[in-house]
C-alpha cells in the first residue's frame, strides 16, 4: 500500500529545497514534484549525494537530472525538441540547408542552440540565424536579411539584378531554402508567419511547442505550410491508463483531469509499479524507474533515457487547420554539463 503525504512548496525553490532535505532522512520512499524548472533545480542539486528518488513532472529545463543520480524528468526538455527538428530535417526532408529565426528568450535561445548544433552535426549547414526581442512586431528586416543572404544582395538593396540585367524588387522574389526552425510563442508567431509568406522566403517549416495552439492553426494552410513541431503539451486521449484515469478522475471531480493531473498520475504509477516488481528501497527504486521503456501513460509515452529524463517526444503536422499526430520520437537523452 503507497501512502501519499502532500507538502506545499508555495512555488519557493528555498523552501522546496528545505522539504526535500528534510524528507532525505526520513522514511519517505520517493518524492513527486516540484513542478517548476528553477524548484526541480534547487531540490535535485538538494539531492546530489542521496539516493531518495525524485520524480519532477513538469519541468522542462535540461540538465536538471545531472544534479543528481536519483533525480527523474517526466517532461522532455526543451533542448530535446530543438534536436529532434534537426533530426527530422535531415532524416525525413533529406535537407541540406536551413535558417533560423529565433526570439531570444532563454527556452528559445536553448532550443535554436540545439538544432544548430544537431544540424550540423548530421552534415547540413546553417545559413542565417535572425534574432528578435520578444515585443517585436515588425519581422521584414529580419526576413529580408535571411533573403539577402540567399541572394547574395546588400541587406539595404532595394532592387535585384537578375543575370538578364533585369531589374527586379528584391522583396518580391521568391527565395527559397530547404527548411527553417522557427520556435516561439503563439502571439510572436501569429505575427511571423505572414510576414515570411509577404516576403515571398519560402521553406519546410519546423516548429516548436508554441506551434500546438489555436491562433497559430486558424491563420490556415497557406500560412503554416503544412509545419511540423514537437509538443509534450498535447494529450493523446487514447492511452488505456488515460481512459482509466479519466473515468476515475470524472467520477471523483465531474470533469476530465488536465496534463498536470495526468502528469502526477504517471509520476504515482510507475512508482507503484516499480514497488510491484520487487524494489523495497530507494536504491531499488531509482534502479527499476531508469529501466522504464516505451510506458504509455495517462499523460505521455515514457522512456528514460542515460540521464534519467523521457526521451520520447510527439511530433504533430499543421493540417486543414488541426494538428495531426505523426507519432512519438525516441530520441538520445542531451542533458549537458552547462545546466
Amino acid at each position: 500500500e503507497i501512502k501519499l503525504s502532500p507538502f506545499d512548496t508555495k512555488g519557493d525553490p528555498i523552501n522546496a529545497a528545505r522539504i526535500v532535505k528534510e524528507l532525505i532522512n526520513s522514511s519517505v520512499d520517493a518524492v513527486i514534484g516540484p513542478l517548476t524548472s528553477e524548484e526541480a533545480a534547487v531540490t535535485s542539486a538538494t539531492l546530489s549525494c542521496g539516493t531518495l528518488p525524485i520524480i519532477a513532472p513538469a519541468a522542462t529545463q535540461s540538465g536538471l537530472t545531472l544534479l543528481s543520480e536519483s533525480a527523474f524528468q517526466l517532461s522532455p526538455n526543451v533542448e530535446l525538441q530543438g534536436i529532434r527538428m534537426a533530426e527530422y530535417a535531415t532524416l525525413n526532408l533529406q535537407a541540406d540547408s536551413a535558417a533560423v529565426i529565433t526570439p531570444t528568450g532563454t527556452d528559445d535561445l536553448r532550443m535554436t542552440r540545439a538544432f544548430t548544433d544537431r544540424f550540423v552535426e548530421l552534415g547540413g549547414t546553417i545559413l542565417a540565424i535572425q534574432y528578435y526581442r520578444t515585443r517585436d512586431k515588425d519581422f521584414g528586416d529580419h526576413i529580408q536579411s535571411i533573403k539577402a543572404q540567399l541572394l547574395g544582395v546588400h541587406p539595404d538593396s532595394m532592387f535585384f539584378i537578375d543575370e538578364r540585367g533585369d531589374t527586379l524588387d528584391a522583396d518580391g522574389i521568391p527565395c527559397v531554402v530547404d527548411c527553417m526552425f522557427l520556435p516561439g510563442r503563439p502571439g510572436q508567431l501569429r505575427q511571423l508567419l505572414p510576414q515570411i509568406n509577404f516576403y515571398n522566403l519560402n521553406a519546410a517549416y519546423l516548429g516548436s511547442d508554441g506551434w500546438g495552439d489555436d491562433a497559430i492553426y486558424r491563420l490556415g494552410d497557406n500560412i503554416t505550410k503544412g509545419a511540423v513541431f514537437p509538443s509534450p503539451f498535447l494529450q493523446q486521449q487514447t492511452s488505456e491508463e488515460y481512459l482509466r484515469f479519466a473515468a476515475a478522475y470524472d467520477l471523483r471531480y465531474g470533469k476530465q483531469p488536465q496534463r498536470l493531473a495526468c502528469l502526477g498520475y504517471d509520476a504515482a504509477r510507475i512508482i507503484s509499479m516499480a514497488a510491484r516488481a520487487g524494489a523495497t528501497t530507494r536504491e531499488e527504486l531509482v534502479l527499476r524507474l531508469s529501466g522504464i521503456t516505451q510506458y504509455q501513460g495517462a499523460a505521455a509515452t515514457l522512456t528514460f533515457g542515460e540521464y534519467r529524463e523521457n526521451t520520447e517526444l510527439p511530433l504533430y503536422r499543421i493540417s486543414d487547420g488541426q494538428p495531426v499526430f505523426l507519432g512519438e520520437s525516441q530520441t538520445p537523452s542531451m542533458a549537458t554539463d552547462e545546466e
